[in-house]
């Protein structure tokens, strides 16, 4: 009984240090330009949602500005990434409520419409 006791008061414990909200769908990439990049996402509350990303998996050395997902927009955010570099592969990571959601995942930008 007392060895029940110490793993729910353990289990009830982790739990209740969880307390970051989470992304419930999404990144859905969009809006795609030679040097920009949109991406939406939903999240189970209102809170603050940025993008840490970089041309290097192991460094993601630029921030996107932040996106407030609110109840008037079904707890969406949308986040627009500027002045990227034509036909390069980038790595991005969903920072949501201060936490990394997800694994690191990739986008690429278009080329120039002058290269062919």
């Amino acid at each position: 009984m007392k060895t029940t006791f110490i793993l729910f008061a353990i289990l009830l414990a982790s739990c209740s240090s969880q307390n970051h909200i989470k992304l419930t769908h999404g990144p859905m990439l969009g809006r795609q330009t030679s040097n920009s990049m949109g991406i939406w996402c939903r999240t189970a509350k209102p809170t603050t949602v940025f993008v840490k990303y970089g041309t290097e998996k192991g460094r993601l050395n630029q921030i996107s500005n932040s996106s407030q997902s609110t109840i008037d927009r079904d707890n969406t955010a949308r986040i627009f990434l500027k002045d990227l570099k034509a036909a390069t592969k980038y790595f991005y990571q969903l920072i949501v409520d201060g936490q990394p959601q997800g694994p690191i995942a990739t986008l690429r930008t278009l080329p120039d419409a002058e290269t062919k």
